[in-house]
């Protein structure tokens, strides 16, 4: 259980302290420091934000905090280098998007989150800090005190840090940087639900993806009004940064992923922004992208129960 700012793992007998190292560390002559602790040793302590700080001496810190390191140099507490879930210490909620956190992001599964007063929200877990977590609410980051959770949510984190709770990959980046239609032409890169890659199974082929494409533009476009310009298969893969967090994700999991192109006649192109907004754009080309799972692109896939 997640008490005040520490996490308890294993039995009775082996109980081990836990921390992140991500905390407000404070200092004697009253300063703070919002920073990630990297080590501990020989009496001095390296803190991290966006670059490598010098050693701080022990003493420079107020009481309480130097028992802490203290601890973490006799072994009475563990520091965790690797946290299941998160992008690492250094996520900032107030200057990182959604968009860009979660293309490496591994995140805990969408549940309630019920705090002391009662109030609950419904996200997925992005990161643990000692003193406060970080969720993925919709499409927005919000922070939640630690000291206001309830027992509940505490024990799910204590799961999360020692890997019985499953943490699920968010997002994946399609390589290749694959167009996707937008409000301007060219290509930007297309980043997808990643957790649906864990268990589904592959039900569609290339040649599935082919004949879907050319069915869609036929239901509403007359053959004379577009050709067939490019098919391309990509590989979508966990990364091996996000493999190393994700329970039970075998390495080199990989999907494929189909892309048909096709090129609008100059004079139909209004018509096909018209009959297919979001996938047609003003330099007349048309595209649509399928997966072998047969997901939508914006369709989460939930990885079986850990067991």
């Amino acid at each position: 259980m997640l008490l005040g700012c520490m996490l308890s793992l294993g039995g009775a007998a082996s109980a081990k302290e836990v921390i992140t190292g991500l905390r407000t560390w404070k200092f004697t002559d009253g300063s703070e420091l919002r920073a990630g602790l990297r080590t501990a040793k020989d009496g001095k302590a390296v803190l991290t934000t966006s670059h490598r700080n010098p050693p701080i001496p022990f003493e420079k810190f107020i009481p309480e905090h130097r028992k802490i390191l203290e601890a973490i140099v006799s072994g009475e507490v563990e520091l965790l280098e690797d946290p299941r879930s998160g992008v690492g210490n250094y996520i900032s909620v107030k200057t990182e998007a959604p968009d860009q956190v979660l293309r490496l992001a591994v995140i805990g599964r969408e549940r309630i989150w019920t705090r002391k007063d009662g109030k609950t929200a419904k996200g997925s877990l992005l990161n643990i800090t000692d003193d406060e977590i970080h969720l993925l609410i919709a499409d927005s980051i919000w922070k939640m005190r630690v000291a206001d959770m309830t027992v509940a949510d505490l024990d799910y984190l204590e799961g999360i840090n020692r890997g019985t709770e499953q943490a699920i990959p968010a997002r994946l980046d399609v390589p290749g940087f694959l167009p996707v239609p937008g409000d301007k032409p060219g290509h930007i890169r297309l980043s997808v639900d990643g957790a649906r890659f864990m268990d589904s199974k592959p039900v569609i082929s290339f040649e599935d993806a082919l004949a879907r494409a050319k069915a869609e533009i036929s239901s509403k476009m007359a053959a004379t009004a577009w050709s067939l310009h490019q098919v391309q298969e990509k590989k979508v893969v966990a990364i091996a940064y996000q493999e190393k967090r994700i329970a039970g994700c075998p390495p080199g999991k990989w999907r494929s992923c189909y892309q048909i192109t096709f090129t609008i006649a100059e004079r139909k192109i209004a018509e096909a922004r018209r009959a297919f907004p979001a996938n047609a754009d003003v330099s007349g080309t048309c595209y649509f992208v399928y997966f072998d799972d047969g997901l939508p692109l914006d369709q989460k896939f939930i990885p079986a129960e850990t067991k």
